[in-house]
Formats: structure tokens, sequence, C-alpha cells
């Protein structure tokens, strides 16, 4: 009977040891995917933020470009509102006109409107240097 007991006791050892062992294995896998998962999280985070960045400075030089050609427009782009030198004659119009301004001196100061979608932009990259690295 003794033997019997023993028996019995052994095995409800191993049982109970394979059983918490399968538990362990059960948690260390449910971490593992939960690591994994998180991961995966920051991943997707990172590509929208670089993302999103990358469209701030495609929209900010869209931008400054725009409002730098309309400057230039607005504030007359070509010599003292000169025809466009398409023609030989416009050439030697311009040319003349040209000769006539650096006669005499003239100073011109322009100041370009300040843009100031580039805060934007340094926000968003200043907020990005988090998560890239």
């Amino acid at each position: 009977m003794s033997v019997l007991v023993i028996i019995i006791v052994l095995a409800v050892i191993v049982i109970g040891y394979f059983i918490s062992t399968q538990r362990s294995l059960v948690n260390l896998d449910e971490l593992c995917k939960n690591a994994l998962s998180q991961i995966e999280v920051q991943l997707n985070s990172r590509f929208d933020a670089v993302i999103a960045l990358a469209k701030t400075a495609a929209q900010y030089a869209k931008h400054e470009s725009e409002t730098i050609i309309e400057a230039v427009q607005t504030r007359g782009g070509n010599l003292a509102g000169a025809p466009a030198a398409g023609t030989p004659a416009a050439i030697n119009q311009q040319s003349d006109l040209l000769g006539q301004l650096m006669g005499r001196p003239n100073v011109v100061f322009e100041r370009y409107p300040e843009l100031k979608a580039s805060d934007l932009y340094r926000e968003a990259q200043e907020s990005d240097q988090g998560t890239v690295l």
C-alpha cells in the first residue's frame, strides 16, 4: 500500500510539474506576442510620423515657392515693366532700358514676406525626433 501511495504522489508531482511548465510557457508566449504587438504599433507610429513630416515639408516648400513667385511678380519681376524678351526688338529695348538704369545710381530695397510655415515644419521635425530614435 505504501508503494502505491508513493507512486500516486510521484505521479501527482510529475503531472504538477508538467502543468506548471506548460502554464509558464503559455505566459511567456503571451508576453512575446504582447512585445511584438507593441513593436508593431511603434513602427506604425514612426512610419505615420515620417509620412506626415514629408507631407508637411512638401506643403511648406510649395507654399514658400508660390509666395516668393507671387511677391516677385507683384513687385514687377521684369525690368521696370519692360516687355518679355521674346523678340529681338524686345531684347534691344531691355538692353537700352538696362543701360539707362545703370547710368544712374539706383537702390531698390525689397522686403519679402516672412513665411511662418517653416515654424510648423520645425515643430513637426522636433516632435518626430522622439519617434525616429
